[in-house]
C-alpha cells in the first residue's frame, strides 16, 4: 500500500466509526422511549432504523425457501412489528399480509410508526380522501409518518 492508499483507507475507517457511533446513539434515544409492547410499522428501505426487525425483515425475504423455518420463530419474536411496503395497502407481517385493523387489534392506545430520517416529504397526501382523516405521528428527533385511516377508526387510538 502507498501513503496515499493507508490514508484514505484511515479517512474511510475513521468515518465509518462516526457514523455508528451516531447511529448507536440515536438508537439509544429512541429505544429508551419505545415500548415494546406497542405495535410498531417499519416503512421503506430507509437503512440506519434503531428497530432490529428491519434487518431480520431484509434477511426474511432473502431466506426465500426457508421463510417456513424462520416464519414461527420471528412472528413469536416480534409479535407487533408490521413492514409497510409502497405498492400495497396491507402491511407486511412474516409473510403475511394485514389490514391496518389488524394492527389497532394489536393495541389499546397507539402504535409506532419509523419512516427515517428526513423522509417525511416522501409522504406527502396527494388529495384529502372523504370519510378519513390524515393522522401525524412524531418521534422525538424524527420525521413524520401521514396515513389515511376510517374515522371510526379514531376512537380505538
Amino acid at each position: 500500500m502507498t501513503f496515499g492508499q493507508v490514508k484514505e483507507v484511515r479517512s474511510s475507517v475513521t468515518r465509518f466509526s462516526q457514523r455508528s457511533e451516531m447511529l448507536k446513539q440515536d438508537y439509544e434515544k429512541i429505544m429508551a422511549m419505545v415500548d415494546k409492547a406497542k405495535p410498531v410499522i417499519i416503512t421503506g428501505p430507509y437503512y440506519g432504523t434503531p428497530f432490529i426487525e428491519f434487518a431480520h425483515y431484509n434477511g426474511f425475504i432473502m431466506s426465500r425457501h426457508l421463510k417456513g423455518f424462520f416464519k414461527p420463530y420471528l412472528k413469536e419474536k416480534f409479535p407487533v412489528s408490521f413492514q409497510y411496503v409502497g405498492w400495497s395497502e396491507k402491511f407486511y407481517f412474516w409473510d403475511d399480509f394485514v389490514d391496518f385493523q389488524h394492527i389497532l387489534n394489536k393495541t389499546s392506545s397507539s402504535f409506532y410508526i419509523y419512516i427515517g430520517k428526513d423522509k417525511g416529504a416522501d409522504l406527502e397526501p396527494s388529495k384529502t380522501v372523504s370519510g378519513r382523516c390524515w393522522i401525524k405521528i412524531r418521534l422525538p428527533g424524527r420525521s413524520f409518518f401521514k396515513t389515511t385511516i376510517p374515522r371510526n377508526s379514531l376512537s380505538r387510538l
